[in-house]
């Protein structure tokens, strides 16, 4: 689950030690020097139709006010966000290779990263997973009969609405040299509706086993607010900076894949006692935030406020939390 990664902006930490730089006296860039991770090969996969992503992290091993440009190049509907960070030595920046996976097998390409003169270009490969077989696509076409025979094959389908609310909160020391803090919070909130299309399989210890896929069919509700604040002090010298991201993208996901593979097991009482989705995340679009920076030495205070923006994803992860633990009975409301 990203939840702990939703927590940390890390693209947006940078800012408040890098007003400090106004009260440093800069290196050439023909000093500077960058670490890349992971660097020898990012690989990102999900089924076809579906929106993948990987985090890249960028530490300044040297420099002062570091510009870094980041480029996917050769992978078909490809981006990454942030495109640009400026570091300062012993910062880490943080940006996200988003994919539309567009076709099975693999694509090839790089993620170029240029700073100053110099170039790095770390390997980039997509892997683009099978979707759900003819018969169950064929299934899926004549879902009006909530189950029965098709195939040969026994087929159970239901739908479960969900109202999810989920918080959580992270604290602790980003960097040594400089001493730079931070502490991180969120509320989201889901309301939306899946249906489920199994298939009967064989027995295992807690019931049967059940194959197949689910659908998500609405999203009545999609908020998050997120809290993030950093402080960096040092003698002669203290920055904050305050991020705060607040809103709701209340549709579908647009251009993805609707449906992923599932795999149940059903009592014989009919509750369910696990599930688990093949891809259980969807990129809902972009939410927007404001971000307060304050530099404070003995001569002087700047201060300043952007706006920003960052990824709002949708994820099933709950329901699968909600589902194992509670283990509901079919047909039940609740």
């Amino acid at each position: 689950m990203r939840l702990p990664i939703i927590l940390i902006i890390v693209g947006l930490i940078a800012v408040a030690a890098v007003a400090a730089v106004f009260f440093l006296f800069p290196k050439s860039p023909e000093e500077w020097a960058i670490e890349v991770t992971p660097s020898d090969e990012i690989v990102v996969k999900g089924p076809v139709g579906g929106v993948a992503k990987k985090q890249v992290f960028i530490k300044c091993l040297r420099g002062d006010e570091v510009k870094i440009d980041i480029i996917i190049s050769k992978i078909a509907q490809a981006f990454v966000k942030p495109k640009s960070l400026t570091l300062n030595e012993g910062e880490i920046g943080e940006t996200t290779l988003i994919v539309k996976i567009s076709k099975p097998g693999e694509q090839k390409g790089f993620l170029i990263i240029v700073y100053g003169k110099k170039k790095e270009e770390i390997p980039v490969k997509v892997i683009g997973l099978p979707t759900p077989s003819e018969e169950e696509q064929e299934k899926k076409e004549g879902k009006e009969q909530p189950s029965g025979e098709t195939f040969g094959r026994e087929w159970l389908n239901f739908t479960i609405i969900a109202d999810v609310k989920i918080t959580g909160s992270t604290s602790g020391t980003l960097t040594s040299t400089p001493p730079t803090t931070y502490e991180s919070r969120f509320t989201t909130t889901y309301t939306y509706a899946w249906v489920f299309y199994l298939a009967k399989g064989g027995e295992v210890s807690e019931g049967t086993l059940h194959t197949g896929w689910v659908e998500l069919k609405g999203v009545s509700t999609a908020c998050t607010n997120r809290y993030y604040y950093q402080l960096t002090e040092s003698p002669g010298l203290k920055a904050e900076t305050t991020v705060t991201v607040d809103g709701c993208i209340n549709k579908l996901p647009e251009g993805q894949s609707l449906s992923t593979s599932i795999e149940a097991v059903i009592d014989g009482e009919g509750h369910i006692v696990y599930i688990k989705f093949g891809d259980s995340e969807w990129y809902l679009g972009d939410i927007q935030g404001t971000q307060v920076s304050v530099v404070q030495t003995p001569e002087k205070t700047v201060s300043g406020t952007t706006s920003v923006t960052d990824d709002f994803w949708l994820t099933a992860t709950p329901i699968e939390a909600l589902i194992n633990n509670l283990k509901p009975k079919i047909g039940d409301r609740g």
